[in-house]
């Protein structure tokens, strides 16, 4: 009789190929934020396969669990947290040379889709596995992955990721105010300080649905001096106007800034994307005249 084998640390080093795989299967890799997306983890080719174990890790910035399940009655555990689903399925006996599913989780696309934009795409991966089957390698062929911007090991990946038109579409457009900087020109003797206020006056243009707008801003003197901040996410109504700001300190000495914004849809951290022109205009730090 085969026995399952526990899950072990991943160290796919140690043993040879087997030529049995796991992949992973979305059923809409490029959901709008705020839809549902499901995720399917296959084995390909399978021989008596009696039992096995299988952990699946995604970013719960990005993704929400709502549920998973199993073909043969398994109880697959959600840990929203820490981004990873589990199960221990047992008590099975099946072979085939072609794909067959082993755990269907089924996801929530958060709005936004993560802390920062950076977080895109986001991988859904099998960090583990144990497959208890007529081959003395518990362990599947491993693949490598990029979780988090790292190239990894992992069992199998997939990448979800809004559809390239969402970071261009956000219906957010500058009103007639623009962006501007408050104050614009700042003296090397002020003796109200150095810190300038970056603005952007926006409206939602959609007429229908209501919309979480950031803005970025980034920004570089002659004098070498580079810096970025930003704003959002925040909720327009249709129609909604909202003003976007940051602030940024420049030191005490002649300089001349420029500064880029762009607004879109917002991430917490302050990241957007960008659904208009960048909009740019300089900030002015001078000496006066009479020196004082």
């Amino acid at each position: 009789m085969t026995t399952f084998l526990l899950a072990i640390p991943f160290a796919p080093a140690a043993f040879a190929t087997t030529g049995t795989t796991l992949s992973i299967a979305l059923s809409n890799p490029n959901q709008l934020p705020g839809g549902a997306l499901t995720a399917t983890v296959s084995v390909s080719p399978i021989n008596n396969l009696a039992a096995y174990h299988l952990q699946v890790q995604f970013n719960p910035d990005v993704l929400t669990a709502s549920s998973a399940s199993t073909p043969y009655g398994g109880f697959p555990s959600i840990f929203q947290a820490g981004g990873s689903v589990t199960v221990d399925q047992f008590g099975i006996m099946v072979s085939s040379g072609s794909p067959i599913p082993l755990l269907t989780i089924n996801f929530l696309v958060k709005d936004p889709p993560g802390s920062s934009i950076s977080e895109l795409p986001s991988s859904i991966n099998v960090f583990d596995a144990d497959l208890a089957y007529d081959n003395p390698n518990p362990f599947p062929d491993p693949t490598t992955c990029v979780v988090g911007g790292a190239s990894v090991p992992r069992y199998a990946c997939a990448d979800y990721s809004p559809p390239a038109s969402w970071f261009t579409s956000a219906p957010i457009d500058i009103r007639s105010f623009f962006c501007h900087a408050s104050p614009s020109t700042l003296n090397t003797n002020s003796h109200h300080g150095f810190t300038v206020t970056l603005e952007c006056s926006v409206i939602n243009n959609s007429t229908t649905t209501t919309v979480k707008a950031g803005a970025h801003w980034s920004w570089v003197s002659l004098g070498g001096i580079t810096g970025q901040g930003g704003s959002g996410p925040v909720s327009l109504a249709p129609g909604q106007i909202g003003v976007l700001s940051t602030t940024f300190v420049v030191p005490p000495k002649v300089d001349l800034y420029t500064i880029t914004a762009i607004v879109g849809y917002g991430f917490p951290d302050g990241t957007s994307t960008n659904s208009i022109y960048p909009f740019t205009y300089q900030v002015q730090v001078v000496t006066p005249n009479n020196g004082k």
